[in-house]
């Protein structure tokens, strides 16, 4: 059986009413362009909701699972956070691949230009070993691939399994202000 969705919301909503028991069960949701599969006896969490989500109606158990082949983590960062602010947490039964990290900055950064932040996992040998930004706070609101001032974006291809976290690191202190995403793309593994 499959369907197709505008958001994620409607998903919820939809998937206590006309999930057969026992049946598998895909979505699409149209606004975000990813794929779904009910698993009944899921109970994963994901505070994003980017990989895992539970209907908000019956079945009172079971969740909705993202079985892209290849996702955007898409992960907001201030860039004032504290040092190792867990972003994201990868859920039960999923692994997951980093390939590529990518900067989107949505407020520009303040303070001085020697600040620098960073993106990595609590099995990282190096903070900001997924990714990291130096400096240049009259950066321009945009998306970065790693070439901006004196940035360097260059993930190692890490797996990440249940349990490990994406944390956002400050490499060096001295940013006053700055919001944005950390788009971490990478592939859904086969547990």
């Amino acid at each position: 059986m499959q369907s197709l969705f505008d958001s994620i919301a409607l998903a919820k909503a939809w998937a206590g009413t006309l999930i057969p028991p026992n049946q598998e069960l895909l979505i699409l949701i149209n606004s975000i362009w990813t794929r779904w599969r009910f698993d009944v006896g899921s109970v994963a969490v994901d505070t994003t909701e980017q990989l895992i989500f539970a209907p908000t109606t019956s079945p009172t158990t079971g969740k909705w699972r993202r079985v892209d082949p290849l996702i955007d983590w898409k992960l907001p960062y201030v860039a004032t956070a504290a040092n190792n602010t867990v972003l994201a947490t990868v859920p039960t039964g999923f692994r997951f691949k980093v390939l590529q990290t990518a900067l989107e900055i949505g407020t520009q950064f303040t303070g001085v230009d020697v600040g620098s932040i960073g993106l990595d996992s609590n099995i990282s040998l190096n903070a900001g070993g997924l990714g990291s930004i130096v400096g240049n706070t009259a950066a321009a609101v945009g998306t970065f691939n790693g070439v901006n001032g004196a940035e360097t974006i260059d993930p190692i291809r890490s797996v990440l399994v249940a349990t490990n976290t994406l944390r956002h690191n400050i490499l060096v202190a001295g940013y006053t202000g700055g919001t944005g995403f950390w788009h971490v793309v990478g592939a859904l593994l086969q547990t």
